[in-house]
C-alpha cells in the first residue's frame, strides 16, 4: 500500500518508461523489505522529504538504504524522524548543502538514534548559521549529538541564539567551549 500511495508519487520524476517503472518498483519493494517497521514513514515522509536528492536509480538505492538505517536507529521514534526531522533538514539547508552534508547527517542521525529527530528538528537548525563547511557540521554535530534530546528541544536554540547575538565571530568557539 505505502509503495503505491507514497513511494511511486515521490519518485515519479525518475519514471519515464515502463522499464523505469519496473526497476524503480523493484527497488521500492526491496527498500520496503529492508526498512522493516519504518516502512510506512519512510515511504510516506522520508522519500518525499529527500526527493530532490534522488536524481537517479543509484541515488534511490543509496539514500533509501540511508533512510532504512536511520529508521532502524531511531527505533520507536522513527515516525518523529521521518515526519519532523527530515522535513526540518530540508527547510534548514539549501538543496546543495543538503546533498553535500547528507553522508555526515546520516552518521550523526545514527549516533543520536532515538533522538535523531531532536537533532535534525531542533539542534541543527539552531546552529545553522555557524555551519559553513562540512568540517563545521562534523565538529558541531558530534558535540550536540551528545546532548540530551530534552535540551535540544528547549534551552539549546535560545542559548545558541544568545551566543550569536553576543558575538557572531566567536559564537562557534563559545558554543564548543560550553558543550
Amino acid at each position: 500500500v505505502y509503495l503505491f500511495a507514497y513511494g511511486f508519487p515521490a519518485l515519479k520524476h525518475l519514471i519515464k518508461t515502463r522499464e523505469d517503472l519496473k526497476l524503480i518498483g523493484q527497488d521500492l519493494v526491496e527498500l520496503g523489505r529492508v526498512s522493516g517497521k519504518s516502512t510506512e514513514h519512510l515511504f510516506r515522509e522520508g522519500l518525499l522529504a529527500l526527493k530532490d536528492l534522488i536524481k537517479t536509480k543509484e541515488d534511490l538505492k543509496k539514500i533509501g538504504q540511508d533512510l532504512a538505517e536511520l529508521g532502524k536507529a531511531a527505533g520507536k521514534n522513527d515516525w518523529k524522524l521521518f515526519q519532523f526531522g527530515l522535513s526540518t533538514l530540508e527547510e534548514t539547508f539549501t538543496p546543495k548543502e543538503l546533498k553535500a552534508y547528507w553522508p555526515t547527517l546520516v552518521i550523526l542521525g545514527k549516533i543520536r538514534g532515538e533522538n535523531a529527530a531532536a537533532l535534525f528538528g531542533n539542534g541543527l537548525p539552531a546552529v545553522k548559521d555557524l555551519i559553513k563547511t562540512i568540517d563545521d557540521l562534523k565538529m558541531i554535530g558530534e558535540e550536540i549529538a551528545q546532548l540530551p534530546g530534552s535540551i535540544l528541544k528547549s534551552e539549546f536554540p535560545a542559548f545558541v541564539k544568545l551566543l550569536v547575538e553576543k558575538n557572531p565571530d566567536t559564537a562557534l568557539q563559545e558554543l564548543i567551549r560550553h558543550l
